[in-house]
């Protein structure tokens, strides 16, 4: 060893070569933790309870949380957070441009009529907390331009199943749905634990009021309900004239097997005798002997 010198210095190691990630992998690997960032700040969507209001605000959360993923990722990403009886049918879109359409067609482009419908037929979820039924109440009157308090509060009471609930209420000056709220958590009863009875009273009406055709609508229904009956009755009529068709052409095929075909009548065998009988006749005379 050189006295002086460093020896490390004088003998440097030799550069090791630095080993080359495939650009391929890195793009895949960002991917994935973009994708898992994705489902894990993004809210649930549940499908069934939703308002216009929400569904924007969540869509509008998805879009810009998963903004130059591929759709393979995005769609992932959607059927992750989804929630609600009717999710299986979101799971078959190919792109995200058909997920948007279908997504925008379902949610957000309802009509008033259906805003109505809903409101007046949606009811408090078993299990449901007083506050989270507050507001989707609050979120469906919002959407229909609904300021009335009053006329909130009622749809608000309207929807509540438990009967320990509309006592508390009938009992309290609340007049809209914050004191309502309020009130009902004073007397805890922000999530109460619900008896199936209440529930099962409740279906009938909700279908009821889910099947019920609004006002606006009625005469359009009835005059579709006409057409779908006269087209019913046309229907049928035309099909009963084509089988007396189909009679009348297998009648004239039957005659014409009947003519006279080179001199001699060519009928239909009535059964195997007779069958072998003509036959018979009809042979060489050299084939008898």
């Amino acid at each position: 060893m050189t006295a002086g010198v460093n020896a490390w210095n004088a003998a440097p190691f030799p550069a090791q070569p630095t080993a080359t990630v495939p650009v391929n992998l890195i793009n895949l690997i960002s991917v994935s933790q973009a994708t898992s960032h994705a489902v894990k700040v993004l809210p649930f969507f549940y499908s069934d309870l939703t308002t216009v209001e929400r569904a924007r605000t969540v869509w509008e959360a998805f879009e810009e949380n998963t903004e130059g993923l591929p759709d393979k990722s995005r769609l992932l990403v959607f059927q992750q957070k989804l929630k609600g009886r009717e999710a299986e049918r979101w799971w078959n879109n190919k792109t995200f441009k058909t997920l948007k359409v279908r997504f925008h067609n379902h949610f957000l482009s309802r009509t008033a009529d259906e805003l109505w419908g809903r409101l007046h037929s949606t009811k408090r979820q078993k299990g449901e907390s007083i506050e989270e039924w507050g507001d989707r109440v609050t979120d469906l009157c919002d959407s229909l331009d609904y300021p009335d308090a009053r006329m909130r509060y009622q749809q608000f009471r309207r929807g509540l199943n438990n009967r320990r609930m509309l006592a508390i209420l009938d009992s309290s000056p609340a007049r809209d749905i914050p004191e309502a709220c309020e009130w009902l958590m004073v007397k805890d009863m922000y999530r109460p634990v619900d008896e199936d009875d209440d529930f099962e009273e409740a279906a009938p009406s909700k279908s009821a009021a889910a099947s019920e055709t609004p006002a606006i609508l009625k005469p359009m229904a009835d005059q579709v309900k006409a057409l779908a009956r006269s087209a019913f009755v046309r229907e049928r009529r035309e099909g009963m004239e084509e089988q007396g068709e189909q009679r009348a052409a297998r009648s004239a095929s039957a005659a014409l097997r009947a003519a006279d075909v080179g001199g001699r009548t060519v009928r239909p065998p009535t059964s195997y005798a007779a069958t072998a009988a003509e036959e018979r006749s009809r042979a060489p005379w050299y084939s008898h002997g």
